[in-house]
């Protein structure tokens, strides 16, 4: 017997429509249900509804409804003329002149995100404001779990800007 197993079964249009994944012996099936269009509709644990989207005409997702993890209510979501994320429910986004995510925030914690010029995420590192005083801790993705800021920079010893590109093994 394996710690771990799942099966996928998929749609006609190769979509996964149910996985079940078994962790010692006990199974957990997911069902999945897509528009016309293939964007996700709703998502089922075990009979239980999970995850519930709407989209607007341009199939952006316009709301969600997520019982189990966010609540009785719906998340709304707007975005800018540009086609950028600006909120989904109380979250709020904002974006560099490259149109790149810079900002995240939720009730006075924030997270900021940091590019390189050829566009690659170096880092994002959270803030948290309170009454008494901002916390702006920065650290690196040496530094234990759970820490302020993940850093995914490696040193390149010896190399120049040509020859560093976009990691694919992740930090």
């Amino acid at each position: 017997m394996h710690v771990f197993e799942m099966k996928l079964k998929r749609g006609g249009d190769g979509r996964i429509v149910k996985k079940t994944e078994t962790m010692a012996g006990t199974p957990a099936t997911w069902k999945y249900v897509y528009d016309g269009g293939g964007r996700l509709t709703e998502a089922h644990l075990n009979g239980r509804l999970i995850c519930q989207c709407y989209y607007d005409k341009e199939g952006r997702r316009i709301r969600d409804y997520l019982p189990v993890t966010a609540g009785p209510g719906y998340r709304d979501y707007q975005y800018t003329m540009d086609n950028r994320l600006l909120s989904a429910g109380n979250n709020t986004y904002a974006h560099d002149d490259n149109g790149f995510r810079s900002i995240w925030s939720n009730s006075g914690t924030y997270c900021l995100y940091e590019y390189a010029p050829d566009y690659r995420l170096l880092k994002w590192m959270w803030k948290t404001e309170t009454a008494s005083s901002p916390s702006d801790t920065t650290k690196t993705a040496n530094d234990p779990p759970n820490t302020s800021t993940v850093d995914l920079q490696r040193p390149t010893s010896g190399s120049t800007s040509s020859d560093s590109g976009p990691s694919t093994t992740g930090a």
